[in-house]
C-alpha cells in the first residue's frame, strides 16, 4: 500500500479516516506493507501522533496484519521529529525504516 501525502492541511478526523480507509484496503487486497511517502507532508499533531501510536498500528497489526512500514522522509524537520516519535513507538510492534528516496523505500519493502 502506498501513501503519497502533500502538503494540504487536514484536520486530526480527516486524517484518522484516511488511515482507517487505508487498513481496509489493506485487508480487502491482502497487503500487510505500507510505503508513506512524506516528501511533502505537513508536521501531524501531538494527539494524531497519539493516535497513530496507540490506536490505528495496534489496530491494523490485528486487522490486517500489517507488518511492515518504509518513510520516505519530509523536507521539513518538524514533520519528521513528529514521524520519528511515532516511529519509535510503533518500531516495536512491526518493521519500520526511514528512506531518502521511494526506489530506497521500494528495494527494502520488496526485499521483506
Amino acid at each position: 500500500m502506498r501513501l503519497n501525502w502533500t502538503a494540504a492541511v487536514a484536520s486530526t478526523f480527516a486524517l484518522q479516516q484516511v488511515y482507517e480507509q487505508t487498513t481496509l484496503a489493506m485487508q480487502r487486497l491482502g497487503l500487510n506493507k505500507i510505503l508513506s511517502n512524506h516528501a511533502h507532508r505537513r508536521p501531524i499533531s501531538a494527539e494524531m501522533q497519539q493516535w497513530l501510536a496507540e490506536v490505528w498500528v495496534p489496530k491494523a497489526i490485528h486487522d490486517a496484519n500489517y507488518g511492515y512500514c518504509a518513510i520516505v522522509e519530509s523536507e521539513e524537520a518538524l514533520t519528521r521529529l513528529a514521524v520519528r516519535a511515532v516511529g519509535t513507538v510503533v518500531g516495536k510492534q512491526i518493521s519500520f525504516r526511514y528512506f531518502n528516496t521511494v526506489a530506497e523505500a521500494e528495494e527494502w519493502l520488496t526485499a521483506q
